[in-house]
């Protein structure tokens, strides 16, 4: 396979460039009892317990100062979505309902950073 560097990508159509950095590193979308349903740059997840999922990175994060973002899916109950361990190699997320209780719900995970 060959590799192509740049700084910046532009997709067709669009009329403004972005920076390579600002694309996604990791993302995932997985069921509530953590089978993936697409990703990228995941090579498993792990149901640990209610609303406690572990998200393998295939390739690994440069070191521990990455954004994420974690975001659970549910239309009838307001969730919220957090870290709660951040490695170079894999990203814990925990889901809860507003009143701090564990719940499993369909997830999805952003992670912004650099690559090793």
């Amino acid at each position: 396979m060959s590799t192509i560097t740049v700084t910046n990508i532009q997709a067709t159509g669009e009329t403004a460039s972005r920076s390579v950095s600002g694309v996604a590193a990791v993302w995932v979308n997985m069921t509530s009892a953590a089978v993936i349903n697409g990703s990228f740059n995941v090579s498993s997840a792990t149901d640990n317990g209610t609303g406690n999922y572990t998200s393998s990175i295939t390739n690994s994060m440069a070191d521990t100062d990455y954004a994420y973002s974690v975001t659970p899916l549910l239309n009838s109950l307001a969730l919220t979505g957090f870290g709660w361990s951040k490695a170079t190699s894999s990203f814990v997320s925990q889901t809860a309902s507003t009143s701090s209780a564990a719940y499993d719900a369909e997830t999805c995970l952003n992670i912004h950073g650099d690559l090793a």
